[in-house]
């Protein structure tokens, strides 16, 4: 196999990158040292001869100059940091990162299949944390996904939480979002996008919860909330089909009934029935887990109803409750209600903006992951669709025919095999260890 050329190599006589990490379509994230202090880095570049064309690269470059301002405005310790961003002379753009070892989430599930409710909540209210700080500086992460979530080991704790890939979060009043896209495009996932995110609407943190409700669904179950051959069936499913039933065998019955509870909380369809914030979530999953711990303990259903005796986990006792309305809306945010008859016709008129989540998932996948057919629209009016849309959810006209013209489905390729899991290195010894970070963005 050829040698990759950029072994070996010096970045801005800072970096010298030394092993692959992870590939994507337009670059590679490499273990690298950082010269002057002889620490470990992950980074992440941008290849320039794989961006010939100009119109791609200068989105690109919009896209990691965002990661980059994202990333830097978030200072909590579930958050992986960053630590320099540039171009090199030949106009490679690269990204310095904490270093991690360990695995990320989704991996973490080809091996375990489910979690313990213990321990998934315990990851779960380090992944709140990570979304608190960020919604309170008015970021919204739009793409909360199980290899978005790394695991590593800090001061001999397990499952201490890195949340990854702030490169699509969306920034509160940012005047250049729309040139990084092309009208209609949506980000995200389809296996963990929110109703309102398959439509198009403006995300908020509302819609982050619905992503951590369906991560949360996922680790318990051992099975995503929703499963279907195409992107637009997966859209529609999220928009209207109830989430199945969440077995919790081996609990007490009102423990179980309290996971039902949360889980169908973040699930809502309607942003405005969600949790209030993620860090009222924090607070429930924190009762949630030393109940949880408990019941799963060697006196089990004993120790259980010992701590719940004493007042753990009643919605009543928390400062802030979990389920609630937020302050009243100004008319212009996209929090509002969309008329419940939406349904199928929403889902349809969405699929313009599907056309770009289509190649964001096959992105954003990890290459152990099953990918769903693509989908691509032929002659689809973007800006024609996005405004019959919003007419529609509005209730004040019917939709178009032209704006759901033309869809047509294009079989993926094989996926490959899983691989085995390895570290991705060493950290100094002062620092917690650091990801193969998500190749996905790039």
């Amino acid at each position: 196999m050829e040698r990759d050329p950029y072994l070996g190599r010096v970045l801005k006589a800072a970096y010298r990158l030394e092993s692959v990490l992870g590939e994507g379509g337009f670059g590679a994230v490499y273990r690298a040292q950082q010269l002057a202090v002889g620490r470990p880095v992950a980074v992440k570049v941008i290849r320039p001869e794989r961006t010939r064309d100009p119109a791609v690269r200068e989105r690109l470059t919009a896209r990691f100059r965002r990661e980059a301002l994202a990333t830097s405005r978030l200072s909590h310790p579930n958050t992986v940091r960053l630590f320099d961003f540039g171009e090199d002379d030949d106009g490679t753009l690269f990204l310095v990162l904490e270093l991690l070892e360990g695995r990320d989430l989704e991996r973490e599930l080809m091996f375990e299949r489910t979690l313990s409710p213990a321990r998934t909540a315990h990851i779960a209210r380090q992944i709140c944390g990570s979304l608190g700080e960020a919604h309170d500086r008015g970021m919204v992460h739009r793409d909360l996904k199980p290899s978005n979530v790394f695991l590593c080991a800090f001061n001999d704790a397990a499952d201490f939480v890195k949340v990854m890939d702030f490169g699509i979060a969306k920034l509160a009043l940012d005047q250049d979002v729309s040139k990084l896209t092309e009208t209609g495009t949506t980000f995200g996932t389809p296996m963990y996008m929110a109703p309102e995110q398959a439509c198009g609407l403006e995300p908020t943190p509302a819609t982050d919860l619905y992503s951590l409700g369906c991560v949360i669904y996922e680790l318990l179950a051992g099975r995503t909330v929703f499963t279907a051959p195409t992107p637009l069936a997966l859209s529609m499913a999220h928009l209207n089909d109830p989430p199945p039933a969440l077995a919790l065998d081996g609990m007490p019955e009102s423990l179980a009934e309290r996971w039902r509870t949360l889980v169908g909380q973040l699930l809502a369809k309607q942003p405005l029935d969600r949790p209030v914030s993620a860090r009222a979530v924090a607070v429930e999953l924190r009762d949630l887990e030393a109940l949880s711990r408990a019941a799963e303990g060697p006196s089990g259903a004993e120790a259980y109803e010992a701590l719940s005796s004493r007042g753990w986990g009643a919605l009543s006792t928390h400062d802030q409750p979990v389920l609630g309305a937020p302050p009243a809306a100004d008319s212009t945010q996209q929090t509002r209600r969309w008329p419940r008859r939406a349904g199928w016709v929403a889902g349809a008129l969405g699929v313009a903006a599907l056309a770009g989540a289509a190649i964001f998932w096959s992105g954003h996948r990890s290459p152990p992951e099953t990918e769903a057919p693509a989908v691509r629209a032929t002659e689809v009016d973007p800006t024609a669709a996005s405004q019959t849309m919003r007419q529609w959810l509005d209730g004040l006209a019917p939709p178009a025919p032209e704006a759901v013209a033309g869809i047509e489905q294009i079989p993926s390729a094989a996926p490959p095999q899983p691989p085995a899991p390895a570290g991705v290195g060493t950290p100094a010894a002062s620092e917690p260890a650091a990801p193969a970070l998500d190749e996905a963005a790039l």
